[in-house]
């Protein structure tokens, strides 16, 4: 009988140690997919961070600096540098240089993170802007020097260039947007992935509240259990000492 007592004692050590190597290992499980989500979603914002928002702004850069020698010298055609208007050479001139700079940190961008595509688009935008300023700056001199008449004779040439350089930017706006849906995509993918987690997380704690309320429940059913055979064989043993067995 204490053979048997032993033996059934064993079973529930040896049960109860399974739950809970089988709890601690789900729990396991649960907490390193949440440390990897939270790494996803951390890589994902600081990809955006530091990558994908400055050459977003670096392009927008661009495309304002482009306008803006366009509309100085646009301004000074007009004006005819009279009347206080004849800075226009200057301002347009800041805004090529700010050009040569932006396009070269949007160079930087582009090489740093591998997109190939963009640096062949900008690269394409370099070559075509300083024809698109010089053919500007000669049509600007002409309407200053030699009048209307004059200026009107470049207009079409300034107006090609124009075209060309808007053509570049666009080409690298839309560039720019497939890397913004690129990143929207797989953010998304992020989210989803962290909301899968959180869904496993609450799996997990359910499984060890669950895990705990069996191994008491089994815990309790085989004291019960012990219990009853225990009294049984006093009774027994009672009986036998009194003759009766």
């Amino acid at each position: 009988m204490n053979h048997s007592l032993h033996a059934q004692a064993t079973r529930m050590m040896v049960l109860l140690l399974v739950a809970s190597v089988a709890t601690l290992v789900a729990g396991i499980g649960g907490i390193w997919s949440g440390i990897s989500g939270i790494g996803s979603v951390a890589e994902a914002s600081g990809q955006f961070r530091t990558q994908l928002f400055p050459i977003a702004q670096s392009a927008k850069d661009l495309r304002f600096d482009v306008v803006q020698v366009q509309q100085w010298l646009t301004d000074v055609s007009a004006t005819r540098g009279q009347d206080g208007m004849d800075d226009g050479f200057s301002k347009a001139k800041a805004f090529a240089e700010r050009f040569d700079q932006d396009s070269t940190r949007l160079g930087d961008l582009a090489r740093a993170t591998g997109e190939q595509e963009l640096v062949a688009a900008l690269a394409e935008a370099r070559r075509t802007f300083p024809a698109y300023y010089e053919v500007g700056q000669k049509m600007a001199r002409a309407y200053v020097s030699d009048g209307p008449a004059a200026g009107n004779r470049m207009m079409a040439d300034f107006d090609t260039g124009a075209e060309r350089i808007t053509k570049d930017l666009e080409r690298i706006d839309a560039v720019v947007a497939r890397l913004i849906q690129r990143q929207t995509e797989a953010a998304s993918a992020v989210e989803t992935r962290a909301r899968t987690i959180s869904i496993s997380a609450l799996v997990v704690a359910l499984l060890f509240a669950a895990g705990g309320v069996t191994a008491t429940l089994w815990v309790g059913r085989s004291i019960r259990s012990a219990a009853d055979m225990l009294s049984r064989a006093q009774g027994v043993l009672a009986q036998a000492a009194r003759g009766k067995l």
